[in-house]
């Protein structure tokens, strides 16, 4: 029988089986219980429809039907010191974050940042001394945590990019001749960009008629965008798949020539990653310190200042113009992603990073009236706004104390 390396405990408000997020957590519990490692999971407030993973968990502990309180608090603090793991890995969970002061000082906590959001930067950094170690997945990610935790703090964030399952998205297109296919993959909502896919298609389809976009998602402008092409006489170029598994996305990425993000946020960009290694050449939105640090400009795909639609379709029609140059950067797409960004690669920096030794180490465990002392006073830090923490969780905290 194999050893166990070790014990981790994957918080999250819920396992999901569609986004960014969701393909992170399933990649995670998946590969470290594929490496050895006993994971239990916890789901704090979104129901999960995210089934095999618990193929992969020992255990998965569902707290998302529990109204919050301060006796939920206490709870998810009993299940991790129960189970007592090595590590806590803490996925924007502010349940869990919230009970840190009532873990055994043994357990590490990981708080992994997975958007460029002011929400992720301030759930991320409570109770930040008693955080081990900090991932963020871009530079720039990491460098606006910077901005949340003091300074004694900071030498504790890790860039390190999130990883693919190239099990599934993986180099199968077998021909270099162009298909006219482009794909979306994501949220379908404006801070995706997806307000501008039409009318970036629109010029696109007035040089290239047979060009196809597939959109691989689900989101409120769903329908909106569906009817902008069936109005303008583009019915026939446009799929919408909705939520599919990965198996699919991967498929579909296969078949795609462009993959086309004009997201305008994003924490690192593994729908990026996935097409880079599928063979689609990436047309996204540059995002300093994010995208920019998984595409080369002209290399390995295009970057396109946000909201330029006509930077955007450009990009696409001298592309399927050039069949040379887009194989070209597709052949160095895919051997960018296959050296960078592979799920055994993450795994392997997240095993280092869990060994590390260094001088921190956690402050004094809390009983239950030392953790609503300890709580308190976190409220009464600022954010980098200058607002104090509880100007915008007062209520919160008062119904937690007051349940």
């Amino acid at each position: 029988m194999n050893q166990i390396k070790g014990c981790i405990v994957c918080a999250a408000p819920g396992f999901k089986e569609f986004g960014g997020m969701a393909s992170y957590i399933h990649n995670v519990v998946k590969c470290f219980s594929n490496n050895g490692w006993e994971i239990h999971c916890i789901a704090s407030n979104d129901k999960s429809d995210n089934h095999k993973i618990k193929n992969y968990a020992k255990a998965f502990h569902d707290l998302s039907q529990k109204p919050l309180s301060l006796n939920k608090i206490f709870l998810v603090a009993d299940i991790i010191n129960n189970i007592n793991p090595d590590i806590v890995l803490l996925n924007h969970c502010a349940l869990a974050q919230y009970a840190l002061p009532l873990l055994n000082i043994s357990i590490r906590p990981v708080s992994v940042i997975h958007s460029d959001d002011s929400r992720f930067y301030q759930v991320t950094s409570i109770f930040e001394d008693r955080i081990f170690r900090w991932i963020a997945p871009t530079i720039s990610v990491a460098q606006n945590t910077l901005l949340y935790i003091s300074d004694k703090n900071k030498k504790r964030i890790s860039v390190i990019p999130h990883g693919v399952d190239n099990d599934i998205f993986n180099a199968k297109r077998v021909t270099p001749e162009i298909n006219y296919n482009i794909a979306f993959v994501g949220f379908v909502a404006p801070n995706k960009g997806t307000d501008l896919l039409f009318p970036i298609m629109r010029r696109v389809l007035l040089k290239h008629p047979t060009a196809h976009l597939h959109i691989i998602g689900y989101g409120p402008l769903g329908d909106e965008i569906k009817n902008h092409f069936v109005q303008q006489g583009f019915g026939n170029n446009l799929t919408i798949t909705g939520r599919v598994p990965p198996q699919k996305v991967a498929e579909i990425l296969t078949k795609a020539d462009i993959f086309l993000l004009p997201t305008r946020i994003e924490g690192f960009g593994l729908s990026i990653v996935e097409a880079m290694m599928c063979g689609a050449v990436p047309v996204v939105s540059r995002l300093a310190g994010i995208t920019d640090t998984i595409v080369t400009d002209n290399e390995t795909g295009i970057l396109v200042e946000v909201d330029n639609v006509e930077g955007f379709s450009s990009a696409i029609v001298n592309l399927l113009l050039n069949p040379a140059r887009m194989n070209l950067m597709r052949q160095a797409a895919q051997k960018t992603a296959q050296e960078k960004f592979t799920l055994q690669r993450m795994i392997s920096d997240y095993q280092q990073l869990f060994a590390e030794k260094d001088d921190w180490t956690a402050p004094p465990q809390r009983g239950k009236v030392g953790w609503i002392l300890e709580t308190l006073h976190e409220m009464t830090r600022k954010n980098p706004d200058g607002t104090f923490r509880f100007e915008k969780k007062y209520q919160t905290v008062k119904d937690i104390l007051t349940s």
